[in-house]
């Protein structure tokens, strides 16, 4: 079993992209494993679907200055936000339409 983390492939603009629904969702699910990967030289991008306007702690732009904030502590490449707006997404089968 190979212990780092280290790609192995990579001819992309990252080493790590991460696809998360709301901001922070991404640091709650392997926050620790970004941490680890940054430290380790890799280029670690989240892309956030939505800001979390309908989430009941806090309001989205308080979630968008969190997710700035953590961004700089992980040591992450960078972070894009795509507002897809909370809500409007609706599952079908295994894919998302709008």
């Amino acid at each position: 079993m190979n212990d780092s983390l280290e790609p192995l492939v990579n001819d992309a603009g990252c080493d790590w992209l991460v696809m998360a629904a709301h901001p922070d969702d991404a640091e709650l699910g392997m926050g620790g494993s970004m941490l680890k990967a940054a430290a380790q030289g890799l280029r670690v991008v989240v892309v956030d679907w939505t800001r979390g306007e309908l989430g009941t702690r806090g309001s989205a732009e308080l979630r968008m200055r969190e997710a700035a904030m953590a961004a700089k502590k992980i040591g992450l490449f960078d972070r894009a936000q795509l507002d897809l707006g909370t809500g409007i997404l609706k599952k079908i089968g295994s894919c998302f339409i709008d």
